[in-house]
């Protein structure tokens, strides 16, 4: 294990090389593999929404300084650049988390699917013919997290516009006297 680990997991090698062999006694039972994937899924679906409700809190702080009369032209760049940053760093959080959270609703699924077959009780929504059966409402065909994306990106630009407008101030009076 030379210094091509990360962690003590080395980078280039199956997962069989660096994990210990199991004898029969050592494995866990499969439903309590079960239970650590969908807690692990939970959990992960929390910190999916946790990036967007935290940059809404530090975009509105920025735009109260970048939209502050009284702030100097330096002041509206710093926090007009923090403000984009903020909202790159959120969409790609965001986005991580939920690729994540996806591969583990995948697993669950196909773990209902092999294991509680023909069980339907038992099932979890993590099979999204069952969960989204019969919803009259059409609003699930919007996926949220497309819709944040889209949201902190719009953040993002009107950043990009108040930094255009603090480094170009006959921009502001045009854009002013347009509107």
């Amino acid at each position: 294990m030379g210094e091509n680990q990360d962690n003590g997991v080395p980078k280039d090698s199956e997962p069989k090389a660096w994990l210990p062999e199991l004898t029969a006694e050592d494995k866990p039972p499969i439903h309590i593999l079960y239970q650590v994937i969908a807690n692990r899924r939970q959990s992960t679906d929390a910190m999916v929404w946790q990036a967007p409700a935290l940059s809404l809190a530090a975009q509105a702080f920025l735009l109260t300084i970048s939209l502050n009369p009284i702030s100097t032209p330096f002041g509206r760049f710093v926090a007009a650049f923090l403000g984009i940053f903020t909202a790159l760093a959120a969409i790609q959080s965001l986005l991580m988390h939920r690729k994540y959270e996806t591969y583990d609703s995948i697993w669950l699924s196909n773990f209902e699917s092999r294991y509680w077959k023909g069980d339907e009780n038992k099932r979890a929504p993590h099979n999204k013919k069952n969960f989204m059966k019969g919803e009259p409402n059409r609003c699930y065909r919007i996926p949220s997290h497309k819709v944040w994306v889209f949201v902190l990106g719009a953040f993002a630009v009107a950043n990009g516009i108040i930094i255009l407008m603090t480094a170009i101030p006959n921009l502001r009076g045009y854009l002013e006297r347009q509107i």
